[in-house]
């Protein structure tokens, strides 16, 4: 009994739960006006030509921009070790001139071989689609840019405690894509993208006015030092980033082969199960910067209990989540998409992509939090052979099901693939934190 009593302090000490809960809530809110968004162009471009080529190019040039995308996962435990010898800021500006740098050879990439690398993602598509797609792709691959570096500063700013405000300034970017949709459908579709570039624009500004406020100060500068103080955990995330996204990018070169309209439906219902998982996102944005300060401290005892009590969390919170989008998947999809363009077929396709969907979702949660546990353990290299392995599985699983199921057997793939990893993943942190606890204690 005391026992669990002192996790329960140890638990309120490391989370601030009024901060944790709202965390979660702006992203409900964040997730609704992304709801409001995708209702308005599902009503004015349903699953029309327009839809899938400007989901297929945000797809792309999410898993071209992807190595870098997630980057700021690797920025958090060096900006710890950098903030005990006083050099916070260097480590800062080295990390964005580093990842900028690597930003322009992946546009200059893009913009060369734009075409191909469109007929590489989207074997299926028309010349039409491929029309719209190259219209569109350019711009968005603009705004996926100042997403990365918004990301990063917004790292920056959970890492001096100021979550909230961080998750505030993301508000921004679905505002302003609410208002291009509509300018899109009434002036020009090219609007479309180019809400997209403004809108992650606006959101990179917001942020670096926050993070000057909170004394950081840009300089031109890539110190050896600093560079090599991050580059074991952001090597492996580039890595992880570029697979998990060719992972989500598989179902969409199946979709592209499908005809007209999958592409969007695949994403419509992507967008619903992405909302599921706005709790789990939430609980790991403040999880992470306290585990990794853990790991820095050698705390592994209560780094250990920090997981396992996460873990319980998730399980508590997403089994019913999954039985009731499952049960109530066709209610949902109604209330959220059915009106102008968005017809009854588009209905019943994106509610059956759902379900399939939902299936992985509490798998999704547990291997988003045992991958962060291992990033904090400094075991990149495996997260990126499990990350293999998953695609493996999905693009087999893909192939499979696909001739069976048709459209269905995607998602389901998808979600199948994520659970079949987590055994893996569970069993590698045990093994490695049960080495490192005794480790401390022998020394």
């Amino acid at each position: 009994m005391k026992r669990s009593e002192n996790v329960k302090e140890l638990l309120k000490k490391i989370f601030n739960y009024k901060t944790t809960v709202i965390v979660i809530l702006l992203m409900f809110v964040a997730k609704f006006l992304g709801f409001i968004k995708n209702i308005f162009l599902a009503k004015y471009y349903g699953t029309s030509v327009i839809s899938d080529a400007y989901q297929m190019a945000i797809s792309i040039s999410m898993i071209i921009v992807g190595m870098v995308l997630y980057s700021y996962q690797a920025f958090t435990k060096g900006y710890y070790i950098s903030e005990k010898y006083k050099r916070e800021n260097e480590y800062t500006n080295t990390f964005l001139n580093f990842i900028l740098v690597i930003l322009v050879v992946i546009f200059a990439i893009m913009v060369v071989f734009e075409k191909n690398i469109i007929k590489i993602f989207a074997p299926g598509f028309n010349s039409e689609q491929i029309t719209y797609t190259i219209n569109f792709l350019i711009p968005i691959t603009i705004g996926t840019i100042f997403l990365v570096v918004a990301n990063i500063l917004s790292e920056y700013l959970r890492c001096k405690n100021s979550y909230v405000i961080s998750q505030v300034a993301y508000l921004t970017v679905n505002i302003i894509e609410i208002i291009t949709i509509l300018i899109a459908f009434y002036i020009d579709c090219n609007w479309l993208s180019y809400g997209y570039l403004l809108a992650n624009f606006i959101y990179l500004v917001i942020l670096v006015f926050l993070c000057i406020k909170k004394n950081l100060k840009y300089q031109l500068v890539l110190k050896k030092e600093e560079i090599r103080l991050f580059s074991k955990i952001l090597i492996p995330i580039f890595f992880s980033s570029v697979i998990t996204d060719i992972n989500s990018m598989i179902d969409k070169i199946f979709a592209s082969n499908s005809g007209t309209g999958i592409v969007s439906t695949l994403s419509y219902a992507t967008n619903i199960k992405t909302v599921t998982l706005i709790i789990a996102a939430g609980f790991l944005t403040v999880l992470f910067p306290k585990i990794s300060k853990k790991i820095v401290e050698r705390d592994f005892i209560n780094f250990k209990k920090i997981i396992k009590k996460s873990l319980l969390i998730i399980l508590i919170i997403y089994i019913p989540i999954t039985i009731f989008f499952i049960t109530f998947s066709v209610n949902i999809v109604k209330i959220v998409y059915y009106r102008g363009a968005f017809d009854l077929d588009s209905l019943n396709k994106t509610s059956i992509c759902l379900q399939m969907y939902v299936i992985g979702v509490t798998g999704i949660s547990i291997r988003d939090l045992y991958i962060k546990a291992l990033y904090c353990l400094e075991k990149g290299r495996f997260v990126i052979g499990i990350s293999i392995i998953s695609v493996a599985i999905n693009t087999l699983l893909n192939l499979m099901l696909f001739r069976r199921l048709g459209y269905v057997g995607l998602p389901l793939a998808t979600s199948l693939s994520v659970w079949i990893v987590i055994p893996i993943l569970i069993y590698y942190y045990k093994k490695n934190i049960k080495e490192l606890i005794n480790l401390r204690d022998n020394s």
